[in-house]
């Protein structure tokens, strides 16, 4: 608002304000900018008429507008023009259609050339000036140039001649208007011969628009445009539609004349008064404020609340002034004591000379709308702020549109998206349109590339008041492009022209739901796949489902331990192998794994000084359980958002879950498998039972389980060995499904050395189950490697056959596909036919010893072995062979025993260095040895096996180990036996054990084989001496009482029975070709 007294040069001002040169306004519209009557204004006005600044025309009876002319001063009444130039002239150069509306565009590719105009390039500068200022123009202009007045217009007037556009377009006006041309022809004329500016208010004018002839109303006006000379070569046509306001006063013109008629004829409420209000005469309240019949001077005090006092004084005074009807709304006391509304009316009572003699009124109770009104305006206020508060806090685009065609309108142009201003927007709305200040401006104004989501339904939702909601991919338009969920619905009362718009982006929903389809294809694609080509989709699913750029699989090696970058992929043309990772990328890989949690780096360092395309600059971590991890990767920074995070969890989980079944199926694959080839094994197991069950000799138990194994197709075929301690080497003693050649070049030495890998010989030892997975990769069984594989075999089980310590033997079984860990139960059933076996051949050694006089050789291994006879084989290195020991009273032991290639006095020096022995004596030297005896002091490894009932049959000591071969009775329990020895030497081996068959020792078959070995002159001195008392103690006979009874010579009597003794030691102890040589010493 301006100062209470405005200058005239702020007044003029005001025109630059409110419109273009050449627009007219009346004094009320001017002064509606100032704080003041409209009598200074108009003052003031007429002041800058005075000055030629302003120009002022008379409109009815008492009405006058103002304008400020277009450039200069014109001619009045054919005075004379000033000297001023146009402004185009005094630029120097004319404007060139700048504008970049539609109609600029229109009139810029308008075929001139065949109008009065003539092209554009030979327009003069007037026109041109004049069309860029109409083109520059928000009002509705249109130009008339030449005697012909050709139309040019601007966009805004061709929204006011309707479907005339574009035909009108460089058409004579006559044309263009026939149906009002004798109405408008006159101002048009009246401008052209220089009579000044032409200007109609409230003009009605019977327009054909849009196929039809409608009444429609304008304010407007011809203003000349002035050429070089001082001649008027065009006419600015400014026009503005009042249609919608005279429609509007003439509704409320009507309603005051039904308002009147009922206000003096049926009011509630009934007062008269004074002619200057000063008295009130009569009122009759109707309950609603308080009665009175006397006349009242204080009605004002009574009646009307002091702070509406001067409002309702006011009023009256006007209504005195002009003799005109009171009309007011206003409080009053009502009789309970409270405030209340009343609507007064008061029409004066005139005389004939027209004084006011007197005033009738009548009132409405309107406390109750008046009531709801402000509870309206309050819940109105309430609601903007709710909306203001709602609009910034919605995420969507939101606003609301509200159509503004007028009159005659069809359900076509209803539909039109340009015939809709917008009346509340959002920022998110602005935001994504890239424009502000959209509220008020029709959809049209803005120019946009394209359709509003939406816009083709607005007319239907207005139309039918039903909402719409859709989905839309957009692409080009005023929004992003992408997908939106519209929600089109009604807005306002049922006459609203109004709908509200909410346009959610849901791209990245869209995106979520094809991303999820593309992982639910991949799901169905890895439910019938094994493991192996799970492994080998991930990285590709991977990039299939997310849309990424590089995915790898970092899988975990259960082997080793480790996670292996095994595989990666790229959507780029890069070869995967160039990617460049962070040095520290395998660190977080693996804390990804063990923590088993999705790891995000959306800023990977970069070393800038080396400049590569393939360096990721994201990343994005997801486990798969004990799979691995799938690496994921961008070269963008901050290249996942939560939205790729959760999908990508979701792509892991499944991934994990179609693994893990792939695993599980594969599993129960070879369960199955291995379960139905447990089966093939316990019914072949179960046939080499019943087999073993009729076997009687050992022959016979070899060859079922050796034929049976080879037969089967489980296996392709077995051999049986057994240790040979003459050799120290395993023979073959059975076999099948093998030729005999393979077996026989078989050399398996026993010996426990770092170099003897061999599996058959490490069974033997350990007693233990022995597997080679695969013999084409198993180093321990090289030597025969070639051969084995030949023959169709590629794994094998070599079975101890063990029962109650006792080795019978190793039974190797070959199979044609390599072993796996799933063969466990297998194997499990093989060694349980291991014990079965040798629990055969157990008992057929048992059934032979019951049945023969018969022992159970064992063959013993003893290492480090502290006896004197061990620690001298080792202190010389040479090997030792027992012969035998006799223990002597005093508590020593002589001990017989050979040591070849070593001299009897090498020997003797080394005894002597130890104190086990007190003598050492070589009895005899051969080639193949020497015999040596010793007395010993300690136990000897002899002694300590005899005293536990067993003969010893020999004893070798070689290397540091000591070799035993002896015999039990076979009713003697083998274990026990053994737990006995092994009490004193924990690291006792067994190595071999079988039953041999002794003669039988009777009293007849002892005498037998003696008198078969003595002479008959040995038997009568023996026995000669025998019965004479000779070896009694003390001896009833000497020898040569003896002597003198056989009558032989004494020297002869001692050779016989010598003879005779050394041969019944000979059938007594079963001696050995040393025999002689001991029972000589």
């Amino acid at each position: 608002m301006g100062s209470s007294v405005p200058s005239p040069a702020t007044v003029q001002a005001v025109f630059d304000q409110l419109g273009p040169p050449g627009t007219p306004f009346t004094t009320p519209e001017i002064a509606a900018e100032f704080d003041c009557s409209d009598r200074t204004i108009y003052n003031r006005l007429d002041a800058l008429v005075d000055e030629g600044v302003i120009e002022t025309k008379k409109v009815g009876a008492r009405g006058r507008v103002w304008w400020r002319p277009v450039d200069g001063d014109i001619r009045r009444n054919g005075g004379a023009f000033n000297e001023r130039n146009p402004v185009s002239f005094r630029d120097e150069q004319a404007l060139s259609f700048l504008s970049d509306s539609e109609m600029a565009e229109r009139i810029r590719k308008f075929e001139w050339a065949k109008t009065p105009l003539g092209p554009m390039d030979g327009w003069p500068l007037e026109l041109r000036v004049a069309a860029d200022i109409m083109l520059g123009a928000d009002e509705a202009i249109g130009l008339y140039w030449g005697e012909d007045l050709t139309l040019l217009y601007n966009d805004a007037w061709r929204e006011l001649i309707g479907d005339k556009h574009p035909e009108a377009l460089g058409r004579p006006a006559q044309e263009v208007f026939p149906e009002i041309w004798e109405t408008i022809e006159p101002m048009f004329a009246d401008v052209l011969d220089g009579n000044g500016v032409g200007f109609e208010r409230e003009q009605r004018l019977s327009l054909e628009r849009d196929g039809q002839i409608e009444d429609a109303w304008f304010d407007y006006s011809a203003n000349p445009i002035l050429m070089a000379d001082g001649s008027v070569g065009g006419v600015f046509n400014i026009a503005n539609e009042i249609t919608e306001r005279k429609d509007a006063q003439q509704t409320l013109r009507d309603r005051e004349g039904r308002l009147n008629a009922f206000v003096t004829s049926t009011s509630e409420i009934v007062y008269r008064m004074s002619p200057d209000w000063s008295e009130m005469y009569y009122l009759d309240g109707k309950d609603f404020i308080a009665d009175t019949e006397d006349p009242r001077e204080t009605w004002l005090k009574e009646y009307i609340p002091p702070d509406e006092q001067e409002r309702v004084m006011a009023a009256i005074e006007e209504a005195i002034e002009t003799k005109s009807m009171f009309e007011l709304e206003h409080q009053v006391h009502q009789v309970d004591g409270t405030r209340g509304w009343t609507h007064s009316r008061a029409v004066p009572i005139l005389d004939d000379d027209g004084d006011i003699v007197e005033w009738f009124g009548t009132a409405s109770d309107v406390t109750e709308r008046r009531r709801a009104e402000q509870a309206l305006r309050e819940s109105e206020q309430r609601y903007q702020r709710l909306f203001d508060s709602v609009n910034e806090s919605i995420e969507e685009a939101f606003f609301i549109i509200e159509r503004v065609s007028g009159e005659g309108e069809t359900a076509a142009n209803g539909d039109d998206p340009a015939a809709y201003r917008f009346v509340e927007t959002n920022p998110v709305f602005e935001k994504s349109i890239g424009v502000t200040d959209v509220v008020g401006k029709q959809v049209s104004d803005l120019d946009f590339d394209g359709d509003l989501p939406g816009s083709d339904v607005w007319g239907e939702v207005v139309r039918t008041g039903e909402s719409r909601r859709f989905e839309i991919e957009t692409t080009g338009g005023p929004l992003a492009d992408g997908w939106y969920d519209v929600r089109v619905f009604p807005y306002g009362g049922a006459d609203s022209r109004a709908a509200a718009c909410l346009a959610d982006d849901i791209t990245d929903q869209k995106e979520v739901q094809r991303s999820l389809e593309r992982l639910t294809e991949a799901s169905r694609e890895l439910i019938e796949a094994d493991p192996e080509m799970v492994h080998d989709r991930v990285a590709e699913l991977t990039i299939a489902v997310l849309d990424v750029e590089y995915a790898a699989l970092w899988r975990y090696d259960e082997a080793s331990g480790d996670l292996i970058d095994a595989i990666s992929t790229l959507d780029t043309g890069i070869d995967a192998e160039t990617v460049r990772h962070p040095d520290d990328a395998s660190e977080h890989v693996w804390q990804a794994f063990i923590d088993d949690e999705t790891a995000v780096t959306n800023n990977l360092h970069v070393d800038e000084t080396v400049p590569d395309a393939a360096t990721l600059r994201s990343r994005l971590l997801i486990p798969l359980g004990r799979h691995g991890v799938v690496c994921i990767g961008s070269f963008q920074p901050n290249g996942f958002d939560e939205r790729i995070v959760d999908l990508a969890e979701t792509l892991g989980a499944t991934l994990e879950t179609a693994w893990d079944r792939a695993d599980s199926e594969r599993q129960l694959q070879v369960q199955n498998e291995e379960l139905q080839r447990l089966d093939r094994l316990n019914t072949l197991i179960r046939e080499i039972d019943q087999a073993l069950v009729g076997a009687d000799t050992r022959e016979e138990i070899d060859e079922a389980v050796c034929e049976r194994l080879a037969s089967s197709d489980l296996y392709e075929f077995a051999w049986l060995g057994e240790y040979d301690p003459g050799t120290n080497r395993i023979e073959p003693r059975a076999w099948a499904g093998v030729d005999s050649g393979y077996v026989e070049e078989l050399t398996i030495t026993v010996e426990d050395t770092p170099t003897n890998r061999d599996p058959i010989a490490r069974a033997l030892r350990t007693g233990d189950l022995q597997v080679v997975a695969d013999i084409a990769t198993d180093s321990g069984f090289a030597p025969w490697r070639e051969a084995t594989l030949e023959r169709g075999a590629r794994s094998l089980v070599c079975i101890p056959l063990v029962y109650d310590d006792a080795a019978y033997g190793v039974l190797t079984v070959y199979a044609d596909r390599p072993q796996s860990d799933e063969d466990k139960r297998n194997r499990d059933v093989l060694s349980e036919l291991g014990d079965t076996t040798a629990h055969a051949l157990n008992a057929r050694e048992t059934r032979a010893t019951l049945q023969t006089d018969s022992v159970v050789e064992l063959t013993l291994r003893f290492e480090d072995a502290d006896t004197p006879l061990y620690r001298l084989s080792r202190e010389t290195e040479y090997t030792i062979e027992h012969q035998g020991f006799v223990p002597r009273s005093s508590g020593q032991t002589d001990v017989f025993f050979i040591v070849r290639e070593i001299s009897p006095e090498d020997l003797r020096a080394t005894a002597e260095r130890s104190l086990a022995f007190e003598d050492l004596d070589c009895l005899t030297e051969r080639a193949d040895g020497a015999l040596f005896r010793a007395r010993v002091s300690e136990p000897t490894l002899a002694a300590r096996v005899t005293d536990e009932g067993a003969v010893v049959r020999s004893i070798t000591i070689d290397s540091g180990v000591a070799t035993v071969v002896l015999d039990i009775p076979h009713t003697a329990a083998v274990r026990e036996f053994l737990n006995r020895l092994r009490q004193w030497h924990p690291e006792l081996e067994l190595r071999a054990r079988q039953s041999r068959e002794r003669p039988l020792k009777t009293r007849q078959t002892f005498v037998t084989a003696l008198e078969d070995r003595l002479t008959d002159r040995q038997r009568e001195v023996l026995q000669t001496a025998y019965l004479s008392g000779f070896f009694e103690m003390p001896r009833v006979s000497n020898g040569q009482e003896v002597t003198h009874l056989v009558g032989v010579s004494q020297p002869t009597f001692s050779e016989h029975l010598r003879a005779a003794e050394r041969t019944l030691c000979e059938v007594l102890f079963e001696t050995e070709p040393y025999a002689e040589d001991i029972v000589s010493t």
